[in-house]
């Protein structure tokens, strides 16, 4: 089941390296999934419709930094100092 699964993503992301050209899925696909699944989280325990750009929205703002910020702006944007 999951090993069999996790092996052929792992062959087919090497292959893709291998061949020059984009992998599939990507950073956007898996964002996409992420913000559907954040929606319906948040729709369950608000009661209410959410859009999976509202997620999305939601989702930037509390996490984005901790993709692309290093440890330092993470500490100082956490309030933490040096």
């Amino acid at each position: 089941g999951f090993v069999r699964a996790h092996a052929e993503c792992q062959y087919q992301l090497l292959r893709a390296i291998d061949e020059d050209r984009p992998a599939a899925p990507d950073l956007a696909s898996g964002l996409h999934n992420q913000a559907v699944m954040a929606a319906a989280e948040q729709s369950s325990a608000e009661q209410r419709w959410v859009t999976v750009a509202e997620a999305l929205q939601a989702l930037a703002a509390q996490h984005v930094c901790e993709l692309v910020c290093s440890p330092f702006e993470l500490a100082v944007r956490n309030g933490l100092s040096c």
